[in-house]
Formats: C-alpha cells, sequence, structure tokens
C-alpha cells in the first residue's frame, strides 16, 4: 500500500514537473516572440531615423552650398574718388572724374563691360537697360583683386566721350529756381574665374560743392531698383 502512494507521488511529482516546464517554455517562447517584434520595430525606427537624417544631411548641405555659392562670388562697389564737378551761380564747371571700384567679395572679380553717364538734370534721369546699351566692352579685362580695390579710373577715358564728360563749363538746365543735381550713374559687368557673370548698377547725385557724389536711391521699400540692382547673367 505505502508502495503505491509513493508511487503515486512520483508520478504526480512528474507530471507537475511537466507542466512546468511546458509553462516555462511557453513564456520563453512568448518572450522570444516579443523580443523578435521588438527588434523588428527598433530595426524599423533606426531605418526611418537614418533615412531622415540622411534627408536632413542632405537639405543642410544643399543650403550650405548655396550659401557658399552666393558668398563665394565677387561683388563690385563703385566709389567716386575725385568728384570734379563744381557749382557756380549760374553755371556748373565739369572737370576730369575719379572713381575705382572695390570688390566686396572673396574671389577675383573680371571687368568685362561698363556703361557710366555724367550730367546735369532738373529730374532724375532715365534708368539705363543693360540689355539694351551696348556699354564699353573691355577686351582683355580689368582684374579687382579678392577685397581689394581697382586702379582709380578718370571720365573722358574709360567712359563714352559725352560732352558733359570734357572738363569745361556748362549751363545749368532747368529754370530759374530750379536746382539741377548731376547724376553720375550706369552700370558695370563682371565675372569670376569660373565664368559666372553678375551686372551691379549704380547712381550718384550731386547737389553741392560740400558733399560731393552721394548713392542715390529713390526706389520703393521692396520694389526694384531700376538705377542700383545686382543681377547674375549666364
Amino acid at each position: 500500500m505505502a508502495a503505491a502512494q509513493h508511487a503515486n507521488r512520483i508520478a504526480e511529482e512528474g507530471i507537475a514537473a511537466q507542466v512546468e516546464a511546458a509553462r516555462w517554455q511557453t513564456y520563453l517562447g512568448f518572450s522570444a516572440l516579443g523580443l523578435s517584434a521588438i527588434a523588428g520595430l527598433a530595426a524599423v525606427a533606426a531605418a526611418v531615423y537614418a533615412r531622415r537624417a540622411w534627408r536632413e544631411n542632405r537639405r543642410s548641405a544643399d543650403v550650405a552650398e548655396r550659401m557658399l555659392s552666393g558668398y563665394e562670388r565677387p561683388f563690385l562697389l563703385l566709389e567716386v574718388v575725385k568728384s570734379g564737378v563744381t557749382f557756380g551761380d549760374n553755371s556748373i564747371t565739369y572737370d576730369v572724374t575719379k572713381y575705382r571700384f572695390r570688390n566686396l567679395g572673396r574671389v577675383p572679380a573680371l571687368i568685362t563691360r561698363r556703361h557710366f553717364e555724367l550730367g546735369n538734370s532738373g529730374e532724375m534721369p532715365d534708368p539705363i537697360d543693360p540689355d539694351k546699351e551696348a556699354g564699353k566692352p573691355v577686351v582683355h579685362g580689368v582684374a579687382v583683386g579678392a577685397n581689394d580695390v581697382s586702379q582709380e579710373i578718370e571720365t573722358g577715358r574709360a567712359l563714352p566721350l559725352f560732352s558733359a564728360l570734357k572738363p569745361g563749363r556748362k549751363v545749368r538746365s532747368g529754370g530759374e529756381d530750379s536746382r539741377p543735381s548731376v547724376y553720375f550713374h550706369g552700370f558695370v559687368e563682371y565675372r569670376d574665374l569660373a565664368g559666372r557673370g553678375w551686372i551691379t548698377g549704380f547712381c550718384f547725385a550731386q547737389s553741392d560743392n560740400e558733399a560731393g557724389f552721394q548713392p542715390l536711391s529713390l526706389a520703393a521699400r521692396d520694389a526694384p531698383d531700376p538705377y542700383n540692382f545686382d543681377r547674375q547673367i549666364g
């Protein structure tokens, strides 16, 4: 009798052990499945993150390239060194006007074309359109180094030879009560060493003998300025 009870107890313990083993196997199976799912989700998340990071890096690279392209360029400004214009009571005396170009860019500029007009008027002169005005081609180009200035240029040599540019006296235009100004305006075309080109327009005005030529723009805010502009060309 005792032997039978002992045998039954051993059998029950064996069954319980098998049930416990099956239970742990089930737990391990679910755990493995959960870990696989988590690993799969992590892989998907990593792929999405990598894709997004690649896009952001590409976007940053494109922005940096555009900024660098715009920054690594020549940028010419015109500086009037000597006015050469003297206002009298009833006349204006024209002497030689001297000017130069200052390159604010980080790369050299090669001037290929320019055109300026100098004359007095009681109102703003008509804007000069670089597409319609041939200007003065510069055969071999005039180089202006990065962050440097060009040699001084005198009117009558580098500019079209208008009568207003010749030294001498010129009667004021307008009525007796009007006070005309002298306008010095035009454009310069230049390129960088890679062949990219720009056209920059200028406009200066002088109304007395003290201030000399001063930059002038009558364009409204946020409106295109037909006198002072900077355009990239092909």
